[in-house]
């Protein structure tokens, strides 16, 4: 739950879109489109000091996916 909250944090900053976000909030609800998930993706490694590989980038739709690919690089 921590790490959803993180992300949760960092999205609220990152977007101009108001909307409740839970773990099973798409990115596309949110308005973003691959390119926009990637962008965010590379802004959360900045911030969190994780690289994620590409191959895990396609997998994401919903913020709890993220934060499970964020967890595997923290643990």
């Amino acid at each position: 739950m921590e790490t959803f909250n993180t992300i949760k944090s960092y999205l609220e900053k990152s977007i101009d879109k108001r909307c409740e976000i839970k773990e099973e909030t798409t990115f596309e609800e949110l308005g973003l489109d691959s390119f926009g998930v990637v962008d965010f993706a590379l802004g959360l490694e900045e911030a969190l000091g994780i690289t994620f590989f590409d191959e895990e980038l396609h997998d994401i739709n919903t913020i709890k996916d993220m934060a499970d690919i964020v967890d595997r690089h923290i643990i």
